[in-house]
């Protein structure tokens, strides 16, 4: 028997045999991981009817920490810059899925985003720099004749 206290219950086991299966390797993790891939300091906060449920919490560059979710069902969370509180619109850390996130931030104006799921039924929120000159999205006219016109709500451009 092992025993675990942790925030809300919410753990993470793995049993795995090793290499010789000699050996069972029980892994405890948290439910949820930040990894902070970017080159500046952030924060992050659970929200839940718009209500921020704990402190914001920081993450340094390459840093990693767990996550104690207080609704892993709803799942909402906000990151910041700390540097100088440029907030992020609230975004799903229980679903699979990656995306760029607006800061409002003239240097850093987004930030990428990555919800993971671990073999284990754990998550990962990844977060990483993004470059104004970095492509979103690279469209390929392969029509010889004809043009595709493509409308963003702060310019236009015809390939």
């Amino acid at each position: 028997m092992a025993s675990c206290k942790v925030p809300n219950d919410r753990i993470c086991v793995d049993v795995i045999t090793s290499s010789f299966s000699l050996t069972k390797i029980v892994t405890f993790s948290p439910s949820i991981v930040i990894i902070n891939k970017s080159t500046v300091e952030l924060e992050v906060v659970e929200t839940i009817s718009d209500k921020e449920q704990d402190k914001w919490k920081s993450v340094n560059p390459k840093e990693i920490i767990s996550f104690w979710s207080h609704n892993i069902k709803d799942g909402i969370m906000c990151v910041r810059y700390k540097h100088n509180r440029a907030t992020s619109s609230p975004f799903m850390m229980n679903e699979k899925y990656r995306t760029l996130l607006s800061m409002n931030d003239k240097e850093r104006p987004v930030i990428y985003v990555e919800v993971s799921a671990t073999n284990f039924d754990s998550l990962r929120v990844i977060f990483g720099d993004y470059k104004i000159d970095d492509a979103s999205l690279l469209v390929v006219n392969c029509l010889k004749n004809d043009s595709v016109s493509l409308l963003r709500s702060y310019c236009s451009h015809t390939i």
